[in-house]
């Protein structure tokens, strides 16, 4: 009787220790888990950037072979982390249409640089302007066709160097679409040679 009480006592104990073991077990790993996920949220992510087309004039293509549009493009900037995100001083930007680059600018920021403060965006006014822009025949049907109903699509990309090669933003709106500003662009790296010109359909890649 006694015996068996004294062993049934060891394994009530070694069952106490082997919960307490676990709890502990799980609530070191729960707070570990609870330091990344905060280390994380403090460090952030990468900065995000937007474009939207403000407004365009000079795409009357009607019956024209050859045209000198204007953009106006603000350009977002937005912080996602403890720290600033700022735009390249020498970013440039390019307005297209299917494929076609129909303007191009800089993106000029005061001198001092342009920059998001942490976890904050700002936004930033820039124009694309295209001169005697040549657009072949059946794109110039569907840019006037897109162009009165609204529906005109432009892609818009913002380019920085970096190195050999630069890195590219592209980005989607229609003009006078503000919540294009929503959308983050897309990045990719691309050789600086392989660009077109305005008025040049874009090369496949």
């Amino acid at each position: 009787m006694g015996a068996g009480s004294y062993d049934e006592q060891e394994d009530d104990i070694d069952a106490g220790k082997n919960t307490l073991g676990s709890i502990m077990g799980f609530l070191f790993f729960s707070a570990l888990i609870g330091f990344y996920v905060m280390l994380g949220l403090s460090m952030g992510a990468p900065p995000t950037y937007s474009v939207a087309i403000a407004g365009a004039s000079g795409l009357d293509v009607d019956g024209a072979t050859a045209f000198n549009p204007v953009f106006n493009v603000t350009v977002r900037v937005t912080s996602r982390s403890k720290d600033q995100a700022c735009l390249h001083p020498a970013t440039s930007v390019r307005v297209s249409y299917v494929g076609v680059p129909l303007a191009g600018g800089r993106v000029r920021p005061a001198a001092g640089g342009f920059c998001a403060p942490p976890r904050q965006h700002a936004d930033l006014a820039a124009v694309a302007r295209g001169k005697a822009v040549a657009v072949p025949g059946y794109l110039l049907d569907s840019l006037a066709k897109d162009m009165r109903t609204g529906e005109a699509v432009f892609e818009v990309t913002l380019m920085s160097p970096d190195g050999r090669y630069w890195q590219v933003l592209t980005c989607w709106g229609k003009i006078e679409d503000a919540a294009a500003l929503e959308d983050s662009c897309t990045r990719s790296s691309v050789d600086a040679r392989d660009l077109p010109q305005p008025g040049q359909l874009a090369q496949p890649m």
